[in-house]
């Protein structure tokens, strides 16, 4: 995810749009009723003193100093939005729906995408290197896609994939290293791949409540790295040097948790 943070906190994102903060984190506010569809994503900004709400029809909510974006217009081929990332300069955002079509808003810029290609697997997820000039998809089967700006100050890079391997789970997550340089990817049993990256544990052995949903990197700049895992019910699971701050609890069940930031 762009912009991660040193700050020692992070946020819940849940699917009626209630956010819950942890440590450091500022609360900036929860869209918690008139939602179109669920929220299925909230990339935050680059000072991570803002995020936004990101719907499974492609609206958006921005909260703190994220800027209006505005929504997927129009028919995007009836597949749904199941990711979205920020971009670095000015706001912006890139959706991806689960067909591999990326949608640009607000000052994003198109850089490609795999509508029209017949895929193995469904997209999942979507994550962008400390540059922002490129952005990675990721297939439920593992497979990676990078796409990015060949005059970019630093396209997203190619690390490494599952694709074609057998998993005892589908992957659900991606995220970059801050700053570039590798990659994580997540199943919904809790095991965690690192290409390009330091593997610093996973619960591919844990019998676990309810699915993992995503991941999120802390920055490279602490030692060791680290990363945290956030399952459908709200649970947070750290490795390495990310902190345990605090779990969030659905308030409204079948409320889900869909994002970790």
């Amino acid at each position: 995810m762009f912009g991660a943070v040193t700050t020692p906190g992070y946020r819940v994102a849940q699917s009626t749009g209630a956010v819950s903060n942890f440590g450091a984190s500022d609360g900036f506010g929860s869209k918690t009723s008139g939602l179109p569809s669920p929220v299925v994503a909230s990339p935050h900004t680059l000072d991570d003193q803002g995020y936004w709400l990101v719907t499974r029809d492609g609206h958006t909510y921005n909260f703190g100093d994220a800027g209006p974006v505005g929504n997927i217009s129009g028919p995007y081929n009836g597949s749904p939005i199941v990711g979205a990332v920020s971009t670095e300069g000015g706001p912006g955002l890139w959706l991806v729906a689960s067909d591999g079509r990326v949608y640009p808003l607000g000052g994003a810029a198109f850089m490609g995408d795999l509508g029209g290609v017949k895929l193995a697997a469904p997209i999942v997820g979507i994550t962008t290197d400390g540059g922002g000039s490129g952005y990675d998809l990721v297939g439920a089967d593992g497979g990676v896609f990078n796409f990015g700006s060949p005059g970019g100050v630093q396209a997203d890079r190619f690390y490494g994939s599952l694709g074609g391997k057998h998993l005892n789970a589908p992957i659900v997550g991606i995220d970059d290293l801050p700053g570039g340089g590798g990659y994580y990817l997540v199943g919904s049993d809790g095991g965690v791949f690192a290409f390009g990256a330091t593997f610093a544990g996973s619960l591919g052995a844990v019998h676990l409540v309810a699915p993992i949903v995503g991941i999120t990197a802390v920055a490279t700049a602490l030692t060791p790295p680290g990363y945290r895992l956030v399952s459908a019910d709200g649970g947070v699971f750290n490795f390495g040097a990310a902190q345990f701050l605090g779990s969030a609890s659905p308030v409204h069940p079948p409320n889900t948790t869909v994002a970790i930031n």
